[in-house]
């Protein structure tokens, strides 16, 4: 889990999502990973919280 979340904010170090937080949670049989933050708004100077998740059975997920 840890790998992943270095791995997902290495990936966000380029995108305009500021405050970025990279969660992954793992159970017997699932893996979430959710990634939150800021997301620049279409008005200058404004921004807008978004996150974004996404749940797949462990035999899916691929350690890196």
């Amino acid at each position: 889990a840890a790998q992943a979340t270095i791995a997902g904010h290495a990936a966000l170090g380029e995108s305009a999502l500021t405050d970025a937080v990279v969660q992954v949670t793992t159970s017997a049989d699932h893996v979430m990973v959710s990634i939150s933050g800021q997301a620049p708004g279409i008005l200058r100077g404004t921004s807008r919280a978004v996150r974004v998740s996404v749940e797949l059975p462990l035999e899916g997920w691929v350690p890196l």
